[in-house]
């Protein structure tokens, strides 16, 4: 018999109206990728018009322009995305990044009514880290005190954390076991080729969908695959670079907390 399993879906209403879920959201997306509506929406088998409302639907909710008209040159003009567009893809991918969490934690006792009561009753612990991912444990290799952790994020992102033997144990982790990696912002350096990266650190090539700069310090957020990830720091150590910039995000397997 097969086991029972959740379907999901995230949306996010606004004033009792759709706002936006992961449709609209891969809209902004292909516009941004293609840098025109109409091939956005071609992209994705939908009508010009079918696409115009959607976005047009999406800016009288908010209140804000999501999209702005490049005018002329030779291939004709185009669209590109606002700040507030790229706020809003950041946002649905933490919120899709949290719900998995959520879901995957829970998913084990969809048979035991007593277990999942038990799980849901346990007191939520939030933290001060940007960046929180929901993962898949692949490894676990012994390394004197420590053991190195192998964490599947999804079919792209691999990342390795390093925590003492006696941490595995008290967790109880196992294989294939549903974890979240926590990653300070401050911990994750950022350069402009993966060459520059530290060997033996995670790195992850990713793109800067915001910058933002204040005083002496730098907040870049950062479009890696189906996952959104913060970095901070001074702008002195930040090479030079700008938003839609490719980059590589480099931290250490020891900068990488895990929990269950």
């Amino acid at each position: 018999m097969e086991k029972l399993r959740l379907g999901t879906a995230c949306w996010v209403d606004k004033s009792n109206h759709g706002f936006f879920g992961k449709g609209r959201i891969e809209l902004l997306k292909e516009i941004d990728a293609s840098g025109s509506l109409a091939k956005a929406a071609k992209s994705m088998g939908m009508s010009y018009k079918a696409a115009w409302d959607a976005i047009k639907e999406m800016e009288a909710l908010s209140g804000e322009v999501l999209t702005e008209r490049v005018a002329g040159g030779k291939g004709g003009g185009g669209s590109t995305l606002t700040r507030s567009a790229y706020n809003y893809i950041a946002l649905f991918e933490a919120l899709q990044s949290a719900q998995k969490t959520f879901f995957d934690s829970i998913s084990l006792h969809l048979d035991d009514a007593e277990a999942l009561m038990q799980l849901l009753s346990r007191p939520s612990i939030r933290t001060s880290a940007r960046n929180q991912l929901a993962c898949t444990l692949k490894a676990i290799t012994p390394l004197h005190v420590n053991a190195k952790l192998e964490l599947a994020v999804d079919d792209s992102i691999f990342i390795s954390a390093h925590i003492t033997q006696t941490s595995v144990d008290d967790l109880g982790l196992t294989l294939g076991q549903n974890l979240f990696a926590i990653i300070k912002a401050s911990s994750i350096n950022i350069h402009t080729s993966s060459t520059a990266c530290q060997k033996g650190n995670n790195t992850l090539e990713g793109k800067i969908v915001a910058f933002s700069t204040i005083e002496e310090m730098y907040e870049l957020t950062l479009s890696c695959g189906s996952q959104s990830l913060v970095a901070t720091g001074r702008k002195q150590t930040l090479p030079l670079c700008k938003k839609n910039d490719t980059v590589w995000l480099s931290f250490a397997p020891e900068d990488v907390i895990v929990g269950c």
